[in-house]
């Protein structure tokens, strides 16, 4: 009788484990197939709010001074606030590249915001068909070589342009 309660408790155990595995990786796989559904909706999102911002010209105005244009081309308004990332790759006067992602409203190693074109309505946001012309202010000069801005507001794809500076 004693060895019977033993295998039957063996049993018992076994069945039990297999019930509790059975249902932990069906757990697994379904929290697994909500993540994938999560991440296809949120690209989906994304592309249809179609947000297009596009650099359209680069100037170097001083020696550690940019001055970028960009357009909305997309059907989304953008804000310029410190989720709008502003990266620059750029060889300093002293021969030695840099790439910085630059702070929103910051003196040095920062970009503002000098003027929206057309902007009527929602004074400050970038909307569709408008222009944008902002600052690039650099704690150090730029020398020559390739200078490369990379813009990407908080929802939407990156533009990126690239100029040869002598």
């Amino acid at each position: 009788m004693g060895l019977s309660q033993i295998i039957a408790g063996f049993l018992s155990a076994m069945v039990l484990i297999s019930i509790i595995t059975y249902f932990g990786h069906a757990l697994f796989v379904s929290s697994d197939r909500y993540v994938l559904e999560a991440k296809n909706l949120e690209r989906k999102l994304i592309i249809s709010s179609n947000t297009k911002v596009r650099i359209l010209n680069l100037t170097v105005t001083s020696p550690n001074n940019v001055l970028l244009e960009v357009g909305n081309d997309g059907n989304t308004k953008v804000v310029f606030d410190e989720k709008f990332d502003v990266i620059i790759d750029y060889t300093n006067s002293n021969g030695e590249r840099k790439i910085l992602k630059l702070n929103h409203d910051s003196p040095s190693n920062g970009w503002t915001v000098l003027n929206i074109t057309r902007d009527y309505v929602d004074p400050g946001i970038l909307n569709p068909h408008e222009k944008a012309f902002l600052s690039l202010n650099l704690s150090e000069d730029i020398g020559s070589g390739t200078l490369t801005v990379i813009i990407c507001p908080e929802y939407g794809y990156p533009s990126q342009i690239s100029i040869k500076v002598s």
